[in-house]
């Protein structure tokens, strides 16, 4: 398993740092055809109030 960590932006009302873990099972890396950077994961987060099981259906 992948696991990647993403952390809450720092400008958020409480201040406070939130884990969040996006877990990627063997073998589903090769049907993922995108760019898998923080940067465009946490869009997805984001969209979905880092609710990862909400993003990862997006």
């Amino acid at each position: 398993k992948y696991l990647s960590k993403f952390y809450s932006e720092p400008e958020k009302k409480n201040n406070t740092e939130r884990n969040y873990i996006v877990v990627v099972e063997p073998g589903e890396e090769e049907n993922l055809r995108c760019p898998t950077n923080d940067d465009f994961l946490l869009r997805f987060l984001r969209a979905r109030k880092f609710n990862a099981e909400r993003a990862f259906k997006l």
